[in-house]
């Protein structure tokens, strides 16, 4: 729970007087006492008694600042928001920084602020008085930990990972991911599995894996014996101190053979697979067939089970009875509404997915062991129809379909989905890739909640690193950790080529783009001088000098061959070889006229030529083939000299 810290300053109001005619002050709340380094800070500012007017507020961590503008939101109320951005640092331990720190911003809901390891947050304000107040909240990093239940039904074993690392929320406004590893004793290469971040807890990162002992490890499938040793890692790189900065700590959770003959006689059960809904209100009951838990032959006995709803994931607990002495069969029969939770009632709503836990051993701890059944609440059961998926497609990065993307291009797998109900949809958008031999290469989901009678278009971005052809498979469900179907899944396959083969497509489809080099005339000689041209990084090439670049074709005669009248563009198509030529010419013409320039100046030259009296710019262009030169002419600003300047 969010802690929200209290300062009150009394400010007089005359340093003469022997008392307040009237106290005044104001308070400044923040909704944590703690942040981490990449943070969203909400603030609320209260003034009693003290004129706004001239109120200047300032935030600021150890080694950076910002003046900022708080927004008025009541008589005395103001508020605004502020995200801490950290500094250059690699999270992930491949070398490359994963942070994009910044400072900027006025507020009052638009700032950026670097932060440190361990640092502090400040807000000062200054009022029109003289007066000032200011509250200071720390920031730091965290070590990780990882919570695990497993789950057991008819179909086996799925292991359900919360990683929690409050450090690796690096952007509040949108859901991180973070990689983890299992592995088992059978199999110490295992599966590296992404982790999505809960919208609702940010900083937790949750994944669900299954084990068999009768197929290799893929995608989200781990091998293990039923013997063997289940393993769960995570590399935490930002470890407070006493840690250095560029520490990391491997976070290592054992998960031990679990004894199956201890359930194979114990299960937890709907006594129906849908519960018809009335006025918004239903009933349920839940079987527990559980021999053990018969601990006292001449009476009743007791078990407990969690329920819970896709519209209460809380949920409840609940406590079953023995139907008979000495049975192990445990029943109850619990209500639902769509109005609130109570003791022995579970808020739910029509479409609601139920599930029902039962833990063997009666702990319910965070880490844990549960038979799980589920239910659907509504009157047909689960359709599989509930969200449709349709029309599967590859796109660019432009929003342009393809179909047969090159090695290294990122793509989006997408599609459509409705919701065509009267009520909103929760969802989950998977997308599994795998290649010719069925090895998954790719696992990626968002979720979400379809508005009612509304559709979306999720995707899925990948960039594949192989040549070869591709499945990508799309599901809907309801959330990754219940895979319950809202439509039947769809395929799509591709085939993934070289960047080479991509090019020699795009040029037979006349799909691409060429290099165009354009030479504009710019007016008279007398409006810019060569000492103008030369401080503006334009530098004069003649005749002779365009002699010696003969590949450039009609620039080697144009001095002679270009039309002075009407002032017109010419546009000359050049290869790549000619460009990189042209270039290096230009770049050793800037090196002969200004020596002392830096390699930067001379590299992002732009260059003019001069012919009777008349300048002319000449620059390089990409332009889309098969477009008629008028399409290509860049709008002409007479004022571009003097824009460009250095």
């Amino acid at each position: 729970m969010n802690t929200n810290f209290l300062i009150i300053i009394v400010l007089g109001i005359s340093a003469s007087s022997s008392f307040f005619a009237s106290d005044v002050y104001a308070s400044i709340y923040f909704d944590k006492d703690v942040y981490t380094w990449t943070d969203k800070i909400n603030i609320r500012v209260t003034e009693h008694g003290v004129d706004s007017e001239g109120t200047q507020v300032k935030i600021y961590t150890s080694n950076h600042e910002l003046n900022y503008s708080l927004a008025k939101a009541g008589n005395g109320l103001f508020t605004g928001e502020i995200i801490l951005t950290g500094f250059s640092h690699d999270v992930t331990g491949d070398g490359e920084p994963d942070t994009n720190p910044k400072t900027v911003g006025n507020g009052p809901n638009n700032g950026f602020l670097e932060s440190d390891r361990d640092d502090d947050f400040t807000l000062s304000i200054k009022f029109a008085d003289g007066g000032e107040i200011r509250k200071t909240a720390k920031i730091n990093w965290n070590v990780a930990t990882i919570d695990f239940d497993r789950l057991f039904n008819d179909s086996g074993e799925r292991i359900y990972i919360k990683v929690h690392d409050v450090d690796m929320n690096l952007n509040p406004e949108s859901r991180d991911k973070i990689s983890i590893q299992v592995f088992s004793d059978s199999d110490k290469a295992g599966l590296v599995i992404d982790a999505r971040e809960l919208s609702d807890d940010p900083g937790t990162f949750v994944t669900i894996f299954s084990v068999s002992s009768q197929h290799d490890s893929k995608g989200n499938r781990l091998f293990a014996l039923p013997s063997d040793m289940i393993y769960v890692q995570y590399d935490d790189h930002t470890l407070p101190k006493p840690y250095g900065i560029d520490d990391d700590l491997t976070v290592l959770v054992e998960l031990p053979p679990f004894p199956l003959e201890q359930i194979d006689d114990k299960k937890i059960e709907w006594s129906q697979g849908n519960y018809k809904t009335k006025n918004g209100t239903s009933s349920a009951k839940i079987i527990v067939t559980d021999p053990e838990q018969n601990k006292f032959a001449d009476s009743i006995d007791t078990v407990k089970a969690r329920i819970f709803s896709d519209s209460s994931i809380e949920g409840i607990t609940i406590e079953l009875y023995e139907t008979n002495k000495d049975s192990g069969i445990f029943e109850r029969t619990f209500a639902f509404s769509d109005k609130r939770s109570a003791p022995n009632i579970l808020y739910g709503r029509y479409g609601d997915t139920l599930t029902a836990l039962y833990d063997p051993v009666q702990s319910f701890d965070s880490e844990g062991v549960f038979m799980a059944a589920t239910a659907w609440l509504g009157s047909t059961g689960p359709p599989l129809e509930r969200a449709p998926i349709s029309h599967p497609r590859i796109m660019d990065s432009f929003g342009n379909f393809i179909d047969s993307p090159a090695v290294g291009q990122q793509i989006q797998i997408t599609s459509d989905i409705a919701n065509e109900s009267d009520r909103e949809q929760k969802f989950t958008y998977l997308v599994m890739i795998q290649d010719g031999t069925g090895i998954t290469v790719s696992l990626a989901w968002i979720d979400g909640i379809l508005n009612p009678e509304s559709s979306f278009s999720p995707s899925a971005s990948w960039i594949p690193q192989k040549e070869g052809h591709y499945v990508a498979t799309m599901f809907v469900w309801e959330s990754v950790d219940n895979p319950t179907a809202l439509s039947p899944p769809i395929q799509i396959e591709f085939t993934v080529i070289s960047e080479k083969e991509q090019k020699a497509k795009q040029y037979d489809d006349g799909d691409y783009m060429e290099m165009f080099m354009f030479v504009i005339p710019q007016g008279e000689f007398g409006q810019f001088t060569e000492f103008d041209l030369r401080t503006l990084h334009y530098y004069k090439i003649n005749h002779q000098d365009v002699d010696s670049l003969p590949r450039l074709g009609m620039l080697v005669n144009m001095t002679a061959d270009f039309p002075l009248e009407p002032l017109s563009e010419l546009s000359l198509r050049i290869n790549d070889d000619q460009i990189t030529q042209y270039r290096q010419f230009f770049e050793q013409k800037c090196r002969e006229q200004r020596p002392y320039a830096t390699n930067d100046v001379c590299m992002n030259a732009d260059f003019a030529f001069e012919h009777e009296e008349k300048w002319y710019y000449v620059y390089p262009k990409l332009a889309p083939h098969g477009n008629a030169i008028e399409d290509r002419k860049p709008s002409w600003d007479p004022e571009y000299f003097t824009r460009h300047e250095n």
